[in-house]
């Protein structure tokens, strides 16, 4: 028996095939409707939609076999996606080297005659096939071949057609979820100006009453404190504008461009910082802005948080199939628990600026907003043994 290769496009197909959301999904009667007529028309006992998985053959649909999925490396289609503009036609696979041993000819169901056409997707990757099986050699007609290509055909237009109402309905929970982050941050703003600005106007009034006075400057100070506080927050929404505007756009990162952007980011504060980056990547495929408005968001929060003149940062990055993952690690530096509960919280910075009068990166909201939006998520812990340590993800 020869185990079937993978396709030289494998993880685009794989990505393309779970983009729909249609594994182990429940019995749809116009899949059945599709592999019982392919079954009477080429007169077989068994037809099948298969979607090749990872590790596995799963049935979408299937007519005259009770199996709901077979593993990969034993499966007929497995070897059919990897021409996905041909029938893989098999008229005796005791007689073929490929499947003479294989368990599915060997034993139940005891394939001997299978054909399959790959399910091609608008992408041009081949998900699995519309297959027909019997348990006798036989070969298609004409008939039976171009029949079998128009069903394939219409299971390929059912699971694009299911793909876009899933998208759709994505589609409207996004647009209900922008509609409510601009609610959020607009309430979320004309709170936080709105005890800046009545305040500059109380304390100038008050200065004005008191006229030359040694008191004065102390005003002064205060007034230039909330409009600091007001122009953060005009920049806030700024950037928050720009993060929920942004176009993707993937390119190729390459990790010692990384270290040098963070360490030219490092060198403008004059206090010592520094980074050490972890990873066995070379690079990373990812939307390059976007990550360097993290880290920069990250860092500066950092900075702000802590009033050590000395800091040192730990990155390690790491990859899976879907995300890569990131783990930002800074000892010696630990955010009180109360702070910790609420930093994604912009009311956070209320309580902040309470105890700290220098300017400062006042939450992880915005960070929090960007990661989510791009499918990823993020977790923050600190206690005194291992600092204050942030992992978060970014999907492919």
């Amino acid at each position: 028996m020869k185990t079937p290769k993978k396709p030289e496009n494998e993880f685009q197909r794989i990505k393309d095939l779970y983009s729909y959301n249609v594994l182990d999904t429940l019995n749809d009667i116009d899949f059945d409707y599709i592999t019982q007529m392919a079954a009477q028309i080429c007169q077989t006992k068994i037809s099948v939609v298969s979607l090749v998985d990872r590790e596995r053959q799963w049935f979408k649909s299937k007519f005259g076999i009770d199996a709901a999925e077979t593993p990969r490396d034993v499966s007929f289609c497995g070897h059919a996606i990897l021409e996905p503009d041909k029938m893989l036609e098999v008229s005796d696979a005791r007689l073929d080297e490929r499947f003479a041993d294989n368990p599915l000819v060997t034993g139940a169901p005891h394939v001997t005659f299978y054909a399959g056409i790959p399910l091609v997707t608008e992408e041009g990757n081949a998900l699995g096939t519309l297959c027909v099986i019997d348990d006798q050699p036989k070969e298609l007609n004409d008939y039976q071949k171009e029949s079998l290509k128009i069903l394939t055909h219409q299971v390929v237009r059912l699971l694009e057609l299911r793909k876009r109402t899933l998208q759709i309905e994505k589609n409207n929970q996004e647009l209900t979820k922008y509609s409510e982050h601009l609610k959020d941050f607009i309430q979320i703003s004309t709170q936080n100006m709105n005890g800046p600005v009545l305040s500059m106007n109380s304390i100038i009034n008050l200065a004005l009453l008191k006229q030359p006075d040694p008191q004065i400057e102390s005003y002064l100070k205060r007034i230039s404190r909330e409009i600091d506080i007001l122009q953060d927050l005009m920049r806030d929404f700024e950037k928050y504008d720009e993060i929920v505007k942004r176009k993707e756009n993937l390119e190729i990162y390459c990790l010692k461009d990384l270290t040098r952007d963070f360490n030219d980011f490092l060198s403008q504060y004059s206090n010592i910082y520094t980074i050490n980056i972890h990873s066995d990547l070379e690079h990373l495929v990812i939307d390059q802005k976007n990550i360097i408005e993290i880290f920069h968001q990250l860092v500066s929060f950092f900075i702000g948080y802590s009033n050590k003149k000395v800091l040192d940062f730990d990155l390690t990055i790491l990859e899976n199939y879907f995300n890569y993952e990131f783990e930002l690690k800074v000892k010696k530096l630990t955010i009180e628990k109360d702070h910790l509960k609420n930093i994604f919280d912009p009311f956070i910075s209320k309580i902040l600026n309470q105890k700290n009068d220098k300017k400062i990166k006042k939450d992880l909201s915005l960070i929090h907003k960007l990661i989510s939006m791009k499918g990823g998520k993020i977790n923050v812990t600190s206690n005194e043994e291992d600092g204050t340590v942030i992992y978060f993800s970014i999907e492919k």
